[in-house]
């Protein structure tokens, strides 16, 4: 089959508007054309794509730099293919979401409370954070804030509010 497109390539190269024949090799459009049917295109489409050259760059860097240099039919398809069965690009893949953009400070606050510089949501200093872990089991971790002043009570009541609706109340031998 080559043999036979060399023969006629080489009696008749005007035949051929895109192919010609150089140094002994078949060439299109400049490129040197193989065979579909041959092993060694896997061989240099690994070589493109795995060698420190090639560094995994996925499919648009690997096929142009096959396109330049080699031509065979469905040459698209099978860099696709290795790329998307090669396990490290399918590991290793880029991040596509857009860039956040600039870093832009918070906004200043108008109002300061004369406790404390900081100012909760609910719009009540908070003064301390009591958090609630349960280090054994799960890991959770719940976070309350607290006003100032505050008691034993309030500290008890914000327990229960947030965390015994939620979970059982602990045993005092658990530990």
């Amino acid at each position: 089959m080559v043999s036979d497109f060399l023969q006629k390539l080489a009696l008749h190269p005007e035949g051929f508007d895109q192919y010609t024949l150089r140094d002994g090799l078949i060439r299109y459009k400049g490129r040197l054309w193989l065979p579909t049917n041959m092993d060694f295109t896997k061989e240099i489409v690994e070589a493109f794509h795995v060698s420190p050259l090639g560094g995994h760059s996925g499919l648009p860097v690997t096929l142009s730099r096959l396109k330049n240099l080699f031509y065979w039919k469905g040459l698209k398809q099978q860099v696709r293919q290795y790329v998307q069965e090669c396990p490290i690009c399918q590991q290793a893949k880029p991040e596509r979401s857009r860039y956040p953009g600039l870093l832009a400070p918070l906004p200043v606050p108008t109002q300061f409370c004369r406790w404390c510089p900081w100012i909760s949501w609910k719009g009540c200093p908070v003064l301390a954070i009591l958090i609630v872990s349960w280090l054994w089991l799960t890991s959770y971790a719940h976070f309350i804030g607290l006003a100032h002043p505050f008691t034993g009570a309030i500290v008890a009541t914000a327990f229960m509010d947030n965390i015994h609706k939620l979970h059982i109340m602990p045993r005092v031998d658990c530990v």
